[in-house]
């Protein structure tokens, strides 16, 4: 009956992706540093305050290699980065520091974390949390798949990481050919779907969904410490029409 009833709200109504603004974020965009390459492995580099440290890559077969290497360039491969610099993984993992981020934030965990990336060959490796794939193509993992607490997400070029409930305390990344940029960490305030910001997800966000569906001024009123994109549950950067199925199955355990 619910969901019936919130499929009749008027569509067309968003909230950019921007509002994460308004949200304590830090990013890392490799654009402080010179051009350099960083050798597998144990070798940490830092950018906007971020250690990073060079680890093993895994080849799709199995077999690991230590023959990698990051290397922060002077280029425009990842779509929508911010230039002039990227990093370009080639076999090789690069594990960022979650408690720098954190630090960044004024010391509160990491809630999202959103990485632009453009994959031009081969396997790629990814890590959240201890949670280990070595896929072919990170649309290999099915969007909405939860690794030790955390919801994966991904969208052309962007993949974002959400507490769920558990915050971000481990992340590594890397490819054959992978190019990654403006890795930005929010912190973490409520829950997904803690639309009125009491710590808990259950009934009573429900009309507050809706509040933020289809009027963003007076949510923001009512709820004035509460992101939007707490309901922003399919992870597509924006909160609409498309949330609520995910929302009611949120609420429901479906």
């Amino acid at each position: 009956m619910f969901k019936r009833m919130m499929t009749t709200i008027g569509f067309g109504l968003t909230l950019a992706a921007a509002n994460l603004a308004a949200a304590q974020t830090h990013c890392v965009d490799f654009d402080d540093r010179p051009v350099n390459t960083f050798p597998c492995c144990g070798v940490t580099f830092n950018s906007r305050g971020v250690d990073m440290t060079t680890g093993q890559f895994q080849w799709s077969g199995g077999g690991w290699t230590a023959g990698g290497a990051a290397s922060i360039v002077n280029s425009a491969v990842v779509p929508g980065g911010s230039p002039p610099h990227e990093l370009n993984c080639n076999n090789v993992n690069v594990r960022f520091d979650m408690a720098d981020f954190s630090a960044r934030l004024g010391g509160r965990p990491v809630g999202r974390l959103e990485v632009q990336y453009a994959d031009l060959g081969g396997n790629v490796n990814i890590r959240v949390n201890g949670v280990f794939n070595n896929v072919n193509n990170l649309t290999d993992i099915p969007n909405g798949s939860l690794m030790a607490g955390v919801r994966y997400f991904r969208s052309p070029n962007t993949i974002l990481l959400v507490a769920d409930p558990d915050p971000i305390g481990d992340f590594a990344i890397g490819g054959q050919e992978f190019f990654i940029d403006d890795v930005c960490a929010t912190a973490l305030r409520y829950p997904l779907g803690d639309m009125n910001c009491d710590g808990e997800v259950n009934n009573f966000d429900i009309d507050p969904f809706v509040l933020a569906l289809t009027n963003s001024a007076a949510y923001a009123a009512a709820y004035p410490d509460c992101d939007p994109l707490n309901g922003d549950v399919n992870g597509d950067g924006v909160l609409n029409n498309f949330d609520i199925d995910p929302f009611v199955d949120l609420i429901t355990g479906g």
